[in-house]
């Protein structure tokens, strides 16, 4: 037996001391005062205190070295609880129990659950190796001046609901970190299948922490921490935990996400990017009121635009995720049948009402060709018509969304849309750009990397090379289904 189970698993607290000085009007610091309501509610979780041994440093002055004491309680402890803040890591100390505590991990390879951390300051650029962790944050932007301030100050309380739902949170992973410590002779359960919940802007943090909440009693949610604020680190990240999810869940507001010091580009849009970028199932919900053309940003419009299928009640969202889940995680489904006789494949077209006259032209082009042309139902029952127009995309072999005297962000929310349906469908196909006329004035770049996505250049008038260029890809990607 491991010298942690043979006595009672030790729970570490790393903080600054900074973090825990007391305002004037209260006796105890923020810090203390977490500590001891985190005390009581891990003996109406746990039952006994027998069950655990919770430590935190209270008589040593600061110094440049970790003392031998405080480094023996580190590596002894089975949990570590670290409150994050600028002053966190400007500690000689607290860097070093942090540093330790992972490096034991490292070497054990322990679940790195066991490693639990309390945001209570925001810091510009967390380490990377810290994204994988449980972090529950404890601070928010305020709703006018968008700087940071704290929940639950001057310390936090079970008075205070949203504090006390992070408290459950905080109890919650200290509670699975233990469990995991107990050795048992019960075949491991499967593991829980996966669910990227996107990392939102900091004015949706209450409703990303209700759905997660919901989610984890099914499923293992990711991102589990907070993502670096460099580009390029935040896409491997992001990528990371892409791998094996099941579902693309990202909530919208207004506000267009993280910001980068490395970059321009902004974190739902990205992360958004990178969910097309993998074939992902996506579904997206947007804040009740969010008007799309009061945003500036153009990517971050485009997603808005295109989130229309929940901009109503955020519990509705919550229910339909969970059935999208039960869904995938059923048998796949038969394939659709085949085109009919004589034809080879099927073309779905969208357009925008300014372009009508261009998109009877292409329809006319593809049937000429042998291709059988779907487009949106538009009877004016809007949920009736989606219904109908996304059977019709997501049997499509391939889609084609018409450019000409459409907006820009009109075209980039239909290419959005399209791709949603289809990564829902499970199904990869062309989905082109078919910009045409009018060539004045010059069409803006849409933005859109991906391997299924190609423009057909006819801003003269359309060309006949182009349209089967286009359907040889189509044809392609039926016969290799």
């Amino acid at each position: 037996m491991s010298a942690l189970l043979s006595q009672r698993p030790k729970i570490f607290v790393s903080y600054a001391w900074t973090d825990d000085h007391p305002v004037p009007e209260e006796k105890l610091g923020w810090v203390t005062a977490f500590v001891q309501w985190l005390e009581d509610e891990l003996k109406k979780t746990l039952g006994s205190e027998a069950k655990y041994e919770l430590f935190r440093d209270r008589k040593l002055v600061p110094g440049d070295e970790l003392p031998g004491e405080i480094a023996h309680h580190v590596q002894d402890s089975a949990v570590l609880i670290a409150f994050l803040s600028p002053a966190y890591f400007e500690s000689t100390w607290c860097r070093s129990e942090l540093k330790l505590f992972l490096d034991k991990q490292q070497q054990l390879s322990s679940d790195p659950g066991r490693l639990i951390i309390v945001n209570i300051r925001k810091v510009d650029a967390p380490p990377v190796e810290l994204s994988k962790i449980l972090q529950v944050k404890f601070w928010e932007d305020h709703p006018d001046s968008k700087r940071p301030i704290p929940i639950g100050y001057p310390i936090p309380t079970a008075r205070n609901e949203r504090c006390a739902d992070k408290m459950r949170d905080v109890v919650y992973g200290i509670q699975k970190a233990l469990e995991s410590l107990v050795p048992n002779d019960v075949s491991p359960a499967a593991p829980k299948k996966t669910v990227y919940l996107a990392e939102p802007s900091t004015d949706l943090d209450n409703q990303c922490d209700e759905l997660r909440r919901l989610l984890n009693e099914k499923y293992r949610v990711v991102p589990a921490g907070v993502y670096p604020n460099k580009l390029s680190d935040f896409r491997t990240s992001v990528q990371s935990d892409l791998r094996g999810a099941l579902l693309f869940v990202q909530l919208l507001s207004g506000e267009p996400g993280q910001k980068f010091t490395d970059s321009n580009e902004r974190g739902a849009a990205v992360q958004h990017a990178l969910a097309v970028e993998a074939g992902m199932p996506i579904v997206q919900w947007r804040k009740p009121g969010t008007d799309p053309e009061a945003v500036t940003d153009s990517s971050h419009k485009a997603l808005l635009v295109a989130a229309d299928e929940f901009t109503k009640q955020l519990e509705e969202f919550k229910q339909a995720v969970v059935k999208r889940l039960d869904k995938l995680s059923r048998p796949a489904e038969s394939p659709p049948a085949p085109p009919a006789e004589g034809f080879d494949c099927t073309v779905y077209v969208h357009w925008d009402s300014a372009d009508d006259e261009l998109a009877e032209d292409l329809l006319r082009q593809l049937e000429e060709r042998r291709a059988v042309v779907r487009f949106a139902q538009r009877t004016g029952h809007v949920e009736k018509d989606r219904v109908i127009s996304e059977k019709r995309l997501g049997s499509a072999d391939g889609i084609m969304i018409v450019y000409g005297n459409a907006e820009q962000q009109t075209v980039e929310a239909q290419w959005l849309y399209a791709n949603r349906v289809l990564s829902q469908a499970k199904k990869a196909v062309p989905i082109d750009v078919y910009e045409g006329p009018p060539p004045e004035p010059p069409k803006g770049d849409l933005g859109i990397r991906s391997l299924n996505y190609h423009v057909l250049r006819c801003a003269d008038g359309l060309r006949a090379e182009e349209i089967d260029l286009f359907l040889k890809r189509v044809r392609a990607t039926r016969r290799d289904a």
